[in-house]
């Protein structure tokens, strides 16, 4: 059995897409093992029909319009009619044409991790306001950090609720303040403050633009901060490797 023999032999045909019903990796695509070596089905399909693939091009999807947005049952699709070549920016082009580049986004509750919900922020953002109660207490109260508390106060998160509340003092002067709990000992310089929270926040792959929100800065700045303080760039982690070709393919 050849390659060919082998997809074919694992392909469920339609009038339009022919789906692989093998082996589906991590990204949503056909993958198959041939003779020692593994393949990605779309572009070996392709290959067999029109030959070999230049390097640092894309095989991408035309039939990804002809499913709903967040459906990626396209990409098990083998159709070299349905497939065409293109660099990274080609295909960036083309999911934004079809509609297909924005992510969806997860506001306030229908986020499965957040703790807090539109009605209990128009009651804490309401407490507050009322004096007799600090953001320490109303963290520890439900379980959030002092910042993620802080920023549901001010309307930094949770903007789509009204009723924000305006703490007097910029963001950075806030940082300073949450700099200043988090790390009490007086011997520490602010500067000092900025690298322990850092390393902190990087040690628990906490993104940098995150990061930045929570200190008032730029993530430029931040990046010097951990350069500075000889913070790895990345977090050491188990990252994936794509089958022949980069993954994000359309």
């Amino acid at each position: 059995m050849d390659l060919k023999a082998r997809i074919n032999a694992d392909t469920k045909r339609t009038r339009g897409c022919w789906l692989w019903t093998g082996f589906i990796n991590a990204g949503g695509y056909g993958e198959v093992s041939f003779k020692g070596q593994k393949y990605l089905v779309h572009r070996a399909a392709y290959e067999l029909k029109y030959g070999p693939i230049p390097d640092g091009l894309l095989a991408c999807h035309t039939c990804d319009k002809n499913y709903p947005i967040g459906d990626t049952t396209y990409r098990r699709c083998r159709n070299p009619d349905h497939i065409f070549l293109g660099t990274h920016a080609d295909n960036m082009r083309d999911k934004a044409a079809k509609g297909r580049s924005a992510r969806p986004r997860h506001i306030g509750e229908a986020n499965g991790r957040s703790k807090l919900t539109t009605p209990l922020v128009r009651s804490l953002r309401a407490e507050y306001s009322q004096g007799g109660v600090t953001i320490a207490d109303l963290a520890a109260r439900h379980d959030i950090t002092e910042h993620n508390m802080r920023c549901a106060i001010r309307g930094l998160t949770w903007k789509h609720v009204d009723s924000p509340v305006d703490l007097g003092i910029s963001r950075k002067q806030d940082a300073g303040l949450m700099l200043l709990a988090r790390y009490p000992d007086p011997s520490l310089t602010y500067a000092d403050r900025q690298k322990l929270y850092v390393r902190e926040q990087r040690a628990a792959d906490v993104f940098m633009s995150e990061i930045a929100d929570a200190m008032g800065l730029t993530v430029k700045r931040v990046q010097l901060i951990a350069r500075e303080a000889g913070i790895p760039h990345r977090p050491p982690g188990k990252r994936h490797r794509s089958v022949r070709a980069p993954g994000g393919e359309g």
